[in-house]
């Protein structure tokens, strides 16, 4: 719906009030790049397994393991230490004997094991609200604003550092993310273990629409859409940000 439209849908949508201007604006969003450590459920290799079930089954030196199997010391060393890492077996390093964690014996009923893996994606922060969230739509560039002619509104928040990033905001935002994108699933598969890192952070912006009203006090109302959506949450920092003299309106 464009501003236009917007305006003479709601144009006596606050009784007692007249609409005096509309306009689209910019909210500011940081785009945050962030390396996610992901616990991720993957298929036991054949040598994994085969080394896992000679262990469940007595055979649990490493000499015998590879004489069995009739492949090298070092093949079946590296597979040993693909099991340890992950908590499923451990090796006494001794008599180099191994053994099956409860993990471990969970992992080769299913034939499957958790493994953590780091991905590289995008989270953003809104830059009014300070709500972590992850999406995929259209968002603008600072040198786009004035060619969409959208006012740039400035942040009602610091610039994010990792630290102020939380683990639960972050997961919460991948599940809201997994139930409204299906097709992003295989990349964010498994569980956010934690934030391992953020490269980098930079600012785009969402495009809103924003009604202004006067009542006859001479007090300003707003109404702001994204999209066809009713954002209450702007209008109130918009109001707080205008009550102590931050250039949100035109005019200003």
């Amino acid at each position: 719906m464009t501003i236009e439209e917007l305006a003479k849908k709601y144009a006596h949508a606050i009784p007692n009030s007249k609409l005096v201007k509309y306009y689209d604006a910019a909210i500011p969003q940081f785009s945050m790049e962030m390396i996610l450590t992901m616990e991720k459920e993957k298929p036991l290799s054949l040598l994994q397994e085969f080394i896992m079930k000679f262990v469940a089954e007595g055979i649990n030196e490493i000499k015998d393991i590879y004489t069995f199997l009739g492949l090298s010391s070092t093949c079946v060393n590296t597979a040993i230490a693909s099991l340890q890492a992950p908590g499923l077996v451990t090796v006494h390093i001794y008599n180099a004997r191994i053994k099956l964690t409860e993990k471990g014996e969970e992992a080769l009923k299913s034939a499957k094991t958790i493994v953590p893996e780091d991905i590289e994606y995008r989270v953003f922060m809104d830059g009014l609200t300070g709500e972590i969230y992850m999406d995929t739509l259209r968002k603008y560039q600072k040198k786009e604003l004035r060619t969409f002619e959208m006012m740039p509104i400035p942040p009602n928040v610091e610039t994010p550092k990792i630290q102020d990033v939380q683990y639960e905001d972050v997961k919460a935002a991948i599940g809201k993310f997994r139930k409204e994108n299906v097709y992003a699933k295989d990349k964010l598969e498994g569980t956010l273990l934690c934030i391992a890192g953020m490269e980098k952070v930079y600012t785009e912006y969402n495009k809103v629409s924003i009604l202004v009203y006067v009542n006859k006090s001479d007090e300003i109302e707003l109404r702001v859409y994204e999209k066809s959506s009713r954002r209450q949450d702007y209008e109130n920092i918009l109001l707080q940000m205008h009550n102590k003299h931050t250039r949100i309106f035109e005019w200003d």
